[in-house]
């Protein structure tokens, strides 16, 4: 039957922290498969801990023969192999019938007290559920409806089909914390569904059988065979009632009545529910009972358990109660531990003596029918918690038990032997729950692995001291510094636990750990730290990390090293370290550091460090990286004062002494800073700005009397012990210019004299043998400075002379050369030499509208020359021309 009461969640967090004397600890989301392990109560010597099975035994092959099991439970009456039950106690009808009455047909639960204490506040006072619930009981009985608890049938042995160690747990939406989910049951749930339970997710079940003396759960029979009959373990448990009969007595009752165990693989072991008195007739909430009373009550339930079953039985209680009515005894902390705790947060702190638990009870709501449980560790572990015996023996007068009894017996870190002492001819060892102890045949040595730390089952899960992977001996003690790190070295290895990263080791035989150990271990400046990750090999190289060093060992046998928290190492960090497109790969040297500058090379990178500029580098597998390399690394470009970028056309990266672009079209080019070229081109703007020059296309050449340098949009010049300058050849000038052949050629205009100039109307600059001009009507004209026609231009003033700028290139035939200007037409003949037509001129004007040179006049001959203001003459081939104030223009034909 499932119960409907909802939990409230928010008290019982509330209560749940009551109840224990520390802070809870956040229980983190794991597969329900998945092992949960509590830390141990912190010693100078044992690790927390860790996810690892603590129940296997880990003494050498062959294994000590163990003792024959008891006999499973197979009635309501037990027999156990060679022990005859005690005769349950004689008590007289009147306590008996008084007892009876006090319990009734429903008897008390586990987590009765709890679920009292949210409802009502006191442990004795029944809940409304439960008062509901003892009516409608009462009824059935009434009516003759309840089972017969005295005529039940014999309850059946576990299914000979084996239990699946990993089922496929399809969790309810309720909530859970994560591990092997179970439940308990008592005859407050009736009949239960067991399939609907399975289905669930519930994969053991602890099964109320006895109470006190006079009490027998009528349900016990279909809830502790139909368990079992869906797959799940199952196991039986006692409510205890100390006040009314002795410890040995009620444990009779129990094993006699449904309470035994058997190594079956199936059967928990026995079950002692001892907690808050729920009947105020029988006293305060411990029974009355002293702390000392209390402990000597349990341990005579737990020592006639143990020789009736061959197990310890396990103990449910809250810390509260325990502490309160045992007085913080220790004296069961080799007994299993079921902790009552209900919360969404954890099992809180333990009662005294215990540093783990084995169940957590965590809800009496759901989401299965009675008390949620679940079971500190893995399914394997389950499986080896419901066979395990304990009849192993420690012999004291040897090193090894000598050991364990100095280190507190079953109470202190070792616990209970899982294997009897085995000899070999160079060490001895032994099994414990938490320990694994080695006797050294040649020095007498006892040395031990803490097995319920992380440390320990990491040795653990290496092989122990078997196998090429495994640790070997250990040759320490296992150490810990507060709550920051555990270490513990063995023969090949030294492991180290931390709560951050989990367990750790350095292999000693590798050239990594020999390596790390030539290097200080973790002491020292130059020590690499504690190990954050396992020694890890890949085809081409081995690698691991430690808190201030990341190692790898390539091909070659050489191990290098990265200083992880320096400003290279940092940056290598950042990139990827050795993966994806943008990390370094391997460090192919280690980091080195001189006059301020620090420097490592990687696969695909070399990194530099200043404290002025930070952390660059150079992608030495890149075509910027290449030609760096090829033009000396630092002795050529300097180092890089910043990291490479890429566009969707080009590269660039800033060095010491270089601009460097890469492109398709080009490769690889660059601007030399630190030259007049660089220099022009830097204070021009470099890549941005309207003045600016562009990328390089070409690297700087130079020659006996120049360097130049073609960038996108300028050709650069630098003459020797001259001024750097460029054409814009992106503009119309430059256009024309390189049309022109620029420095190469007959043609072509020389080298720039200038840089391009712009007024309002048009654009000019000069060459060494031309000048350019550019207008919009007439686009580019130019003059030719060492023709006779450029040098008469000259001698005229140029563009603030008389002839003004051209407007037309010079043209040249056969007999003359001619050339059109502003104000001017200009010709050349070889007899003649150059004349000019003053165009706005009397005789210009004239001459034009003559028909110019293909006209009456033909070309002139000789300049103009006047007279003052009053009259000027001019010669043309075929007419003097002469013009005054007075009679204007008159013509004279010459003779021919």
């Amino acid at each position: 039957m499932t119960r409907t009461l909802s939990l409230k969640w928010l008290s019982g967090v509330a209560l749940a922290v009551a109840l224990t004397s520390g802070t809870l600890p956040a229980v983190a989301a794991e597969q329900p498969d998945a092992v949960q392990q509590p830390a141990p109560v912190e010693t100078p010597a044992t690790s927390p801990a860790p996810t690892a099975d603590p129940a296997e035994s880990t003494a050498p092959a062959p294994q000590p023969t163990e003792a024959p099991a008891p006999a499973a439970p197979s009635a309501p009456a037990e027999s156990v192999p060679e022990t005859t039950p005690p005769a349950e106690p004689e008590s007289g009808a009147v306590e008996e019938d008084w007892l009876a009455e006090l319990i009734g047909p429903l008897g008390a639960k586990m987590g009765q007290g709890l679920e009292r204490l949210e409802e009502t506040g006191n442990a004795q006072v029944p809940t409304a559920e439960e008062t509901a619930l003892e009516a409608k009981v009462e009824r059935l009985a009434e009516d003759g409806v309840l089972p017969d608890a005295a005529a039940t049938e014999t309850p059946q042995a576990a299914p000979a089909a084996s239990i699946s160690l990993a089922a496929n747990i399809q969790l309810a939406a309720d909530w859970r914390p994560p591990g092997i989910q179970g439940m308990d049951v008592s005859s407050h749930q009736l009949d239960v569904d067991w399939r609907h339970a399975w289905n669930q997710g519930s994969r053991f079940a602890y099964v109320k059988a006895t109470e006190a003396t006079s009490y027998k759960n009528p349900y016990y029979n279909q809830q502790y065979n139909g368990s079992v009959d869906v797959g799940m373990y199952r196991g039986a448990y006692h409510f205890a009632i100390p006040g009314v009969s002795s410890g040995a007595e009620q444990a009779n009752y129990f094993v006699n009545n449904g309470g035994g165990w058997s190594a079956d693989g199936r059967t928990l072991p026995p079950l002692l529910d001892i907690e808050y008195n729920p009947y105020a007739e029988l006293g305060n909430t411990c029974y009355n009972l002293s702390a000392a009373q209390m402990v000597s009550w349990i341990r005579d339930f737990s020592n006639t358990v143990k020789a009736r079953t061959g197990r310890l039985p396990m103990i449910y209680s809250t810390t509260d109660w325990w502490n309160r009515c045992t007085g913080s005894s220790t004296a069961f902390a080799d007994h299993p531990l079921h902790i009552a705790n209900y919360n969404q947060v954890g099992a809180g702190t333990l009662p005294a003596g215990w540093s783990s638990y084995n169940v957590w009870q965590y809800s009496s709501s759901g989401p299965f029918a009675g008390d949620s449980n679940v079971f500190n560790g893995s399914s394997t572990q389950l499986h080896e918690f419901s066979r395990r015996a304990d009849s192993y023996n420690v012999d004291t007068r040897r090193p090894i038990g000598a050991a364990w009894q100095a280190a507190s017996r079953v109470d202190g870190s070792w616990g209970l032997p899982t294997a009897n002492e085995s000899c070999y001819p160079t060490y001895c060892v032994q099994t414990f729950d938490r320990t694994t102890a080695y006797l050294l045949t040649s020095t007498g040595e006892v040395r031990t692995v803490y097995t319920a730390g992380a440390i320990g089952n990491a040795w653990k899960a290496a092989g122990t001291i078997y196998g090429a992977s495994s640790w070997g001996l250990p040759t320490g003690a296992e150490v810990c510094y507060g709550s920051v790190y555990c270490t513990q070295s063995y023969e090949r290895a030294v492991a180290y636990f931390r709560p951050s990263s989990g367990v750790s080791t350095v292999l000693l035989n590798t050239e990594i750990g020999r390596a790390w150990t030539a290097a200080g271990t973790i002491y020292g400046s130059a020590s690499w730290g504690i190990p954050s990750s396992n020694h890890l090999c890949e085809p081409t190289y081995c690698t691991q990390s430690f808190e201030r060093t990341a190692a790898y060992r390539g091909n070659d046998g050489a191990v290098r090293t990265i200083y992880l928290p320096g400003a290279i190492g940092s940056a290598w960090k950042a990139a990827g370290t050795i993966y994806g497109a943008a990390s370094w790969g391997m460090p192919t040297s280690g980091e080195t550091c001189t006059g301020g500058v620090c420097t490592q090379t990687f696969e695909r990178d070399t990194a530099f460090w200043t404290q002025a500029s930070g952390v660059h580098t150079v992608r030495t597998s890149s075509l910027i990286g290449g030609a760096w390399t090829g033009a000396g690394k630092t002795s050529g470009w300097g180092r890089p004062t910043g990291n490479q970028a890429c566009y969707p056309s080009y590269c660039t990266q800033e060095f010491e002494s270089r601009s460097v672009y890469s492109m398709p079209a080009t490769g690889v080019t660059s601007v030399a800073l630190n030259e007049s070229v660089g220099k022009a081109w830097k204070a021009s703007g470099g890549l941005g700005g309207a003045a600016s020059w562009g990328i390089p296309l070409t690297n700087q050449a130079c020659y006996p009397t120049y360097c130049t340098q073609v960038f996108e949009r300028h050709t650069a010049y630098w003459p020797k012990n001259g001024a750097v300058t460029t054409v814009q050849t992106t503009g119309p000038i430059g256009k024309a210019w390189t049309a022109s052949g620029t420095i190469f050629g007959s043609s072509s205009w020389g080298l720039p004299q200038s840089p391009e100039t712009c007024e309002p109307t048009y654009c000019t600059q000069v060459f060494e043998r031309t000048v350019a001009y550019w207008t919009a009507a007439k686009g580019v004209k130019t003059v030719v400075l060492a023709d006779p026609i450029g040098k008469a231009w000259t001698a005229s003033g140029r563009i603030h002379g008389t002839w003004g700028m051209p407007t037309e290139n010079q043209v040249c035939y056969p007999t003359y050369c001619t050339q059109n200007f502003e104000r001017t037409t200009a010709y050349w003949t070889q007899a003649n030499g150059v004349s000019s037509i003053y165009l706005p001129g009397q005789i210009g004007t004239a001459w034009t509208a003559s028909g110019g040179i293909h006209g009456a006049w033909g070309m002139s001959t000789g300049n103009q020359t006047c007279s003052g203001s009053t009259s000027c003459t001019q010669n043309f081939e075929r007419t003097t021309v002469t013009w005054t104030s007075s009679g204007g223009v008159r013509v004279t034909p010459r003779r021919a």
